[in-house]
């Protein structure tokens, strides 16, 4: 059964190491919403404007909706880097790996395959004064 991540206290500081922090911790928020499904841990770390984080909000609430799930985990956070870093921009790339992982019914049946395979994203996480929140998430490949 998956687990809720707990808020790491780093990523609770506007610094470099509570960006990194962050955007580790959105990765595992993701994981859980989609093996759980739970989209609602989802929501008040993303940007109503996220585009991507939208994504995955509509994903948990299919995969809830249809009882169906990820199994067993969909990614893996290889590395975190800052990119850019500015009082009003702060990019963070993080290379992933996208795990071997099955869509299944409730009943176990698999809907869909997700192959294993290495992805980068570029990520823009916002500072709104007292917490970090996801702005946008752009796939490097």
């Amino acid at each position: 059964m998956p687990v809720k991540p707990k808020f790491p206290k780093g990523a609770k500081e506007n610094s470099e190491a509570g960006a990194v922090a962050f955007v580790e911790y959105y990765w595992a928020v993701v994981n859980y919403a989609l093996t759980k499904p739970d989209a609602e841990p989802l929501i008040p770390i993303s940007e109503t404007d996220c585009k991507q984080c939208d994504q995955y909000i509509i994903l948990a609430n299919d995969l809830l909706s249809k009882s169906e799930r990820f199994a067993p985990a969909l990614l893996s956070v290889s590395t975190t880097s800052i990119v850019a870093w500015t009082s009003k921009d702060v990019r963070v790339k993080a290379d992933l790996l996208l795990l071997e992982s099955w869509r299944l019914s409730s009943s176990g049946e698999v809907r869909d395959k997700q192959d294993s395979e290495k992805a980068s994203f570029l990520l823009r996480p916002t500072w709104n004064g007292f917490e970090w929140k996801m702005k946008v998430i752009g796939d490097l490949g």
